[in-house]
């Protein structure tokens, strides 16, 4: 596990280097207009002459970013942590989280994390199977076919949610990666079917 844990990190420092780098294609000034563009706010006629106000989120700090893991006032090299999370996820699956039982730092079991359409948004623990081929793929000299990007299927069990993950079973890379509440949410969001 400690293998997954450390090309884990290696890619998301790679993605952290490359989002700080200034070499780029566009010109920082460029990549801003188009990261900072917002809707702008318009009033909606919904008839008997009332109008109602629409007002547009605020557009995401980055392009490149996991909706969990976008707490970058503390990371450590802030928008960038953000890319290289979501570098991970793309790339393996998930982001790589795993059971670091009470001392905090154990390598007990490990979860991916995935922010992709039409797949459980909980914390999964990966398969022995999914596990084995991903360790037989990174240690491989000639690896036959990548087993990248590794999806949950209903099989991968337990899921938890974001705050249980970290809160109550102590699922995590870094303890500074999420901001938990401090309180349990009350509600669990079943639309996706998980």
């Amino acid at each position: 596990m400690r293998l997954v844990e450390l090309i884990a990190a290696g890619i998301h420092q790679i993605a952290a280097i490359l989002y700080q780098s200034d070499d780029k294609v566009h010109t920082k000034e460029h990549i801003l207009n188009v990261v900072l563009w917002k809707e702008e706010s318009e009033r909606t006629d919904i008839g008997c002459r009332d109008l109602v106000l629409q007002e547009h989120p605020d557009p995401p700090p980055t392009l490149f970013y996991h909706y969990e893991y976008m707490d970058h006032q503390q990371y450590p090299y802030g928008l960038a942590d953000v890319a290289g999370y979501w570098a991970e996820d793309r790339i393996l699956g998930g982001i790589t989280v795993f059971a670091r039982g009470k001392s905090g730092t154990e390598c007990n079991d490990i979860y991916f994390h995935s922010a992709r359409a039409d797949y459980t948004p909980r914390v999964w623990r990966l398969l022995d199977s999914q596990f084995n081929d991903l360790t037989e793929f990174l240690l491989s000299e000639q690896p036959s076919a990548t087993p990248l990007p590794i999806l949950p299927s209903d099989e991968n069990e337990p899921r938890y949610n974001s705050w249980d993950a970290m809160a109550v079973y102590g699922i995590f890379r870094d303890p500074w990666e999420r901001a938990i509440p401090s309180e349990r949410p009350e509600t669990r969001d079943v639309a996706c079917g998980d």
